[in-house]
């Protein structure tokens, strides 16, 4: 909305998106109907979800949608990698993205379908580290965070999803075993996986919501995500 907030829409409740900086209004928010293989998109919980060797901590903050539900991914000085991670096989063209603000200078890393990115909090830079990657994107949407995300191609391999958080003195794929210090990471919200070959609005996991045809989301005139179901 213009107060830069993700909005919830009501049933048959039209969403005019607006600039989440600038409250400028962009008009009437068409889309396709999308669906987000994500299983829960604040929580980080359930399916194949895990922590390894990271502190995963929920409702750390105030996530794009103004409620207290942001995950906190810490890392922590094991030396192993550490990260939240989920499992898909997937073939043909993918969006992946995802919400992310940093906690005390960390960076965020994203791999998924054998491309990994270097998403650069400070820099607001990224860099692809491992695999293919294109229209790699950090779209500030205020209150520190960024809409965060790349294409890629699936090879149809089933292989690990991966949201790791990284220190400032990692570069480079290999320091994913590097300890952290107990104090850098990321704050979470959002992870979306939509097949297709550029990343739409936010498609929230409630138990009602699965899609588009069934959920959208847009920022209303305050600046706030909101959520659209269906018609």
């Amino acid at each position: 909305d213009s107060r830069g907030t993700l909005r919830y829409a009501n049933v048959n409740e039209p969403r005019f998106d607006h600039d989440p900086l600038t409250g400028e209004s962009k008009g009437l928010l068409i889309e396709e109907a999308r669906e987000n293989l994500f299983p829960d998109t604040t929580m980080f919980t359930g399916g194949a979800w895990s922590a390894t060797n990271t502190q995963a901590r929920p409702n750390y903050g105030i996530s794009p949608d103004g409620k207290f539900n942001s995950v906190g991914l810490i890392r922590t000085s094991v030396a192993q990698a550490q990260l939240i991670q989920d499992a898909f096989g997937l073939s043909g063209t993918w969006c992946a993205s995802v919400y992310a603000k940093s906690i005390a200078s960390g960076n965020l890393v994203f791999n998924v379908g054998g491309a990994t990115v270097l998403f650069d909090m400070t820099s607001l830079t990224t860099t692809t580290i491992s695999g293919t990657s294109s229209d790699e994107f950090m779209k500030s949407v205020g209150n520190g965070w960024y809409h965060c995300g790349f294409t890629f191609t699936g090879s149809g391999v089933s292989s690990q999803m991966q949201l790791q958080a990284w220190t400032t003195s990692m570069s480079v794929w290999d320091d994913r075993y590097d300890a952290g210090d107990d104090i850098q990471g990321v704050e979470l919200f959002g992870p979306q996986l939509e097949e297709a070959s550029f990343t739409t609005s936010h498609i929230p996991s409630k138990p009602n919501f699965t899609s588009r045809s069934g959920a959208a989301t847009y920022h209303d005139e305050n600046g706030i995500l909101r959520t659209a179901p269906a018609d």
